[in-house]
């Protein structure tokens, strides 16, 4: 029987595939020029071919909605194949001005490589571990919640005092979101330079809360402990991260509970993100400004412009990562390690030691890649970054290290030995992937990951009980 219904499963996977690959036949747009129905028919069909590997995953594995494949693989689809067909659909080629399907072709087989290179590393020995219900180690919880405490206020005063005296705002500005008062206008001031090493502790934040929220035992401090990890990345805009914190806090109740939601809370879920997300978007430009959130410019146009900038412009990002593919190596060379290797080593160097730490690099901005005047706060994703630098090899050689890291974490999840800790990891590092993925920057985000988790590893170092 059990059998039986693991093959009516499989026959039903395989016709939700066929319906998507009929529906996204149906909708190929004949009528358009020649490059964007070659970027439609190539792009649609790298889509169904990740479709159809999950399909072998899953009936190999089964499935679990927070297994690291499935997240990274909806992600990844969403920014280099989904993203390029909805445009082509909907007639949205330009990009500044400056038309970047010329090199969409090249681009999109590229990202597909590189897919294929994070599923073939993830798919080695993933069932190495088993699962044990009895942890290996057990630790002393009070001191857990004594040094978890301790860290939350360290790095929460740290980062008040990073944001305040780099030209952020006041203390009451930033605990408040502006709806206690603007003020004149936020300066962001020359020594945030030698400072910014400090905003890096933001990252060990929501690890922190996560080991309160396990240990902890007074619900109302753990609401409290949450607040300001929002109000601080709302304010200096970082909407990834806020995304991010809350996938996390929803996925750990039910990773460590070894439950999963059913359809009616996924909604639930979504809808409360999206909802934060939307308000944060709507105010993020007055509260960076100085003039705080402003109840008075909502109305139906600013919350669909909203709802627009929250989905569809952050993964639209893809054309970034197509300029960079047009105009690399054929009229700038490659970086050679120094956009992600040496760039990595010299950001953790605090300015205040060594203030001209730059390195001399080839890189180009965006604006001299692509062409066109992009404006501030662009970025492109990780394939932009690993091809700038060592071209198709530096693809399939990141996302191969990306494939590994998440069997790693998933394994290590799997062998249980050290229990809460352990998933705190686990859904951590899964839930960065939204920011590595789709923002890129090597440098900062492997420093990003580091200080997540060293709020861990300092309660695994020094809280584990000897016998």
């Amino acid at each position: 029987m059990s059998s039986l219904t693991k093959k009516n499963k499989t026959i039903l996977d395989i016709f939700i595939v066929f319906i998507i690959s009929i529906f996204l036949f149906y909708f190929i747009p004949f009528n358009e020029d020649n490059i964007y129905l070659l970027n439609y028919v190539f792009d649609s069909l790298y889509l169904i071919l990740i479709l159809l590997l999950l399909l072998f995953h899953k009936s190999k594995y089964g499935f679990d909605m927070f297994e690291p494949i499935y997240f990274v693989s909806l992600i990844y689809s969403l920014l280099y194949f989904v993203a390029p067909i909805y445009d082509i659909l909907i007639g949205s080629y330009s990009w500044f001005g400056y038309l970047l399907f010329e090199y969409g072709l090249k681009s999109s087989f590229i990202a597909f490589i590189g897919y294929l290179a994070f599923f073939i590393v993830y798919e080695i020995n993933l069932n190495k571990y088993k699962l044990k219900i009895n942890s290996e180690y057990e630790y002393n919880t009070k001191n857990i919640v004594v040094i978890s405490l301790f860290l939350y206020f360290i790095c929460l005063f740290t980062n008040i005092f990073y944001m305040v005296k780099s030209g952020y705002a006041s203390v009451l500005y930033v605990c408040s979101l502006g709806f206690f008062g603007g003020i004149e206008n936020i300066e962001f001031k020359e020594k945030i330079l030698n400072i910014g090493f400090l905003s890096m502790l933001s990252y060990s934040l929501p690890t922190t809360v996560l080991l309160y929220w396990e240990y902890g035992k007074k619900n109302i401090l753990k609401f409290l402990l949450f607040i300001p990890v929002i109000n601080l990345q709302i304010t200096r805009g970082f909407r990834f991260f806020i995304i991010q914190i809350l996938l996390t806090f929803f996925a750990y109740y039910y990773v460590r509970t070894n439950k999963r939601p059913n359809l009616k809370k996924l909604i639930q879920i979504f809808l409360i993100i999206f909802i934060i997300i939307t308000f944060m978007t709507l105010f993020r430009d007055t509260v960076r400004s100085g003039k705080g959130a402003d109840l008075q410019i909502l109305n139906v146009n600013t919350i669909v412009e909203s709802v627009d900038a929250t989905f569809w412009e952050n993964l639209r990002i893809y054309k970034n990562y197509y300029g960079i593919v047009g105009a690399v190596p054929e009229v700038y060379d490659y970086c050679y390690g120094k956009l992600t290797i040496i760039r990595t080593i010299l950001i953790a160097i605090p300015r205040i030691l060594w203030n001209n730490k730059g390195v001399e690099s080839n890189e180009r901005g965006l604006d001299v890649l692509i062409g066109a005047d992009i404006g501030r706060g662009q970025a492109y994703p990780n394939l932009g970054e690993y091809y700038y630098d060592f071209g198709l090899m530096g693809v399939v050689f990141y996302m191969g290290i990306i494939g590994f890291l998440m069997r790693k974490i998933k394994q290590n999840c799997m062998a249980n030995k050290d229990g809460p800790l352990n998933n705190i990891i686990f859904v951590s590092v899964l839930f960065a992937m939204l920011q590595i993925i789709i923002r890129g920057y090597t440098p900062t985000n492997f420093w990003y990951i580091i200080f997540l988790l060293i709020p861990v590893w300092i309660v695994k170092i020094s809280c584990r009980k000897k016998y």
